[in-house]
């Protein structure tokens, strides 16, 4: 087979070309990268504080509203009014005023036991709610704080409310030591149906 002398000094210089441009963006990408190396790193770090930033962020603050702060009166066991608007307790479900249970052979109505229990844990103090996304029966559901303690979580220990999983140990406690709502016999079922 004859070769062309042009051909293979074309082919030849088309190679020695390529070549010479792979070694050029090899040089130009390690200046860059030895160059821009702690640049790099610190752009990297940066927006990863950032993205930290922004998850703390919204995993703090709800996005259903602002705090409010101020005196609340009991409404119902799960239920308070504070400056004005009411807050149902995030997670838990309190028998209503009029609903009845049993303890000790006589009937009694658990759902004002279960009021009485909130107003005396708010005690004239000052109440902290964080309202949340819903409404439920045009009521704002928030978690409510009374000195830092969870009034929510307080009912479900207390014994005058169920919950879901938000507050599953305090129930079992609550259960366990027969308090409240659980030291007789109730329509759980009813409660239960109330749950958000």
């Amino acid at each position: 087979m004859i070769i062309d002398p042009q051909q293979k000094k074309s082919d030849r210089a088309y190679a020695l070309r390529r070549r010479a441009g792979r070694r050029a963006r090899r040089r130009m990408l390690r200046n860059i990268s030895a160059r821009g190396r702690p640049g790099s790193r610190r752009l990297i770090a940066l927006m990863a504080l950032a993205i930290m930033g922004l998850v703390i962020y919204f995993l703090a603050v709800d996005r259903g509203g602002e705090a409010v702060l101020g005196h609340a009166s009991a409404v119902r066991g799960d239920v308070l009014s504070l400056e004005g608007t009411s807050y149902r307790l995030a997670g838990i479900a309190a028998p209503t005023p009029e609903m009845f249970c049993r303890r000790d052979g006589l009937d009694y109505r658990c759902g004002a036991a279960a009021r009485d229990a909130l107003a005396a844990l708010i005690d004239d103090q000052p109440v902290r709610c964080v309202p949340g996304d819903t409404r439920r029966g045009g009521i704002t559901v928030a978690r409510c704080f009374v000195d830092g303690r969870d009034l929510a979580g307080a009912m479900v220990l207390a014994g005058h409310a169920l919950t879901g999983e938000t507050y599953r140990n305090e129930e079992i406690e609550a259960r366990a030591e027969e308090r409240g709502l659980w030291s007789g016999s109730f329509d759980e079922d009813t409660i239960r149906r109330r749950l958000p």
